[in-house]
């Protein structure tokens, strides 16, 4: 697998607006034996390790024990990035993380949605540089270590304007627009199932499977009780994820609807998300007639 972006806490120390998964101080956790569970059934072969939350700096203990545990099964080889909004980092946090052998951290609180604004840019690239840690301003190869990069939220990437979920759609921080098709995007469900390909990314939040970051209406499956690439297997033949694995979420019909209905449907709703959780919840059941909502 090239990519697995697993989102192990909904914890935070912040509420953003623009939050698809609606985070915050009170968001839903994981105990570490289930984070062990998860691991142990992660692919053996990764291109790219990505933890995430919430914020998963509020877990640190947890964080570096998942890491030590990544460390144990995969060994030094395996790229092992976290992505954080950067509030908590200190030369101490920084000091446990690059110990208990983090490769990469992602800053993603570069924009006017995060509490800092972006305010803690200059101090946090000089933290990482008296460390001896590498900024990633030209597409550095992920076998680079000790490697720091800064992104946030805009106008034409990244949440802002293409996830409308949780927190981000009942703000309106998320634009919709159904011509946008962020399923055909990198962290969309486009190439998931493509074993090797660039393009292939698979999600979890928290426990459950997805093809992609903002999550479909339905779940794959339980990554605590089943390995990750056989709950992947189970679906490989189902024409509505293949038409995600294409990045053609406007083709969610079939059988189970039509093609115009389809097209209507994702005109009114506004965006390629919105009619692929329609198109999960009132018209999808799996390959074993189940139909599972996370959430």
């Amino acid at each position: 697998m090239e990519s697995l972006y697993w989102v192990f806490t909904y914890r935070c120390n912040d509420r953003c607006a623009h939050c698809y998964n609606e985070s915050g101080p009170n968001g839903r956790t994981l105990p570490l034996p289930d984070c062990l569970r998860i691991l142990a059934n992660l692919p053996d072969r990764m291109g790219r390790l990505i933890l995430s939350g919430g914020e998963p700096l509020v877990e640190l203990r947890k964080l570096l024990a998942i890491c030590d545990a990544v460390r144990e099964r995969f060994g030094p080889g395996l790229p092992l990035m976290i992505q954080t909004n950067g509030d908590l980092l200190t030369e101490d946090v920084l000091g446990e993380l690059d110990r208990h052998g983090v490769d990469r951290i992602d800053v993603v609180s570069m924009d006017r949605w995060h509490r800092q604004r972006g305010r803690r840019r200059g101090e946090l690239g000089r933290l990482f540089r008296s460390a001896e840690w590498r900024e990633d301003s030209d597409g550095l190869p992920l076998t680079q270590k000790r490697v720091f990069c800064f992104w946030g939220a805009t106008e034409d990437l990244w949440l802002e304007g293409n996830w409308p979920r949780g927190r981000a759609l009942e703000s309106k921080a998320a634009r919709l627009d159904p011509d946008h098709n962020f399923c055909g995007l990198w962290s969309g469900a486009v190439g998931f199932f493509d074993d090797g390909s660039p393009s292939q990314e698979v999600a979890i939040q928290l426990y459950q499977v997805f093809p992609c970051c903002p999550a479909t209406w339905f779940s794959l499956g339980d990554a605590r009780r089943e390995k990750v690439m056989d709950i992947l297997e189970r679906y490989r033949g189902e024409p509505a994820f293949q038409a995600l694995n294409r990045g053609q979420p406007a083709s969610l019909a079939g059988v189970e609807v039509g093609a115009q209905y389809a097209a209507r449907r994702l005109r009114e709703l506004g965006s390629v998300c919105l009619w692929c959780d329609e198109f999960f919840r009132e018209h999808y059941a799996g390959p074993r007639g189940e139909r599972r909502h996370f959430r």
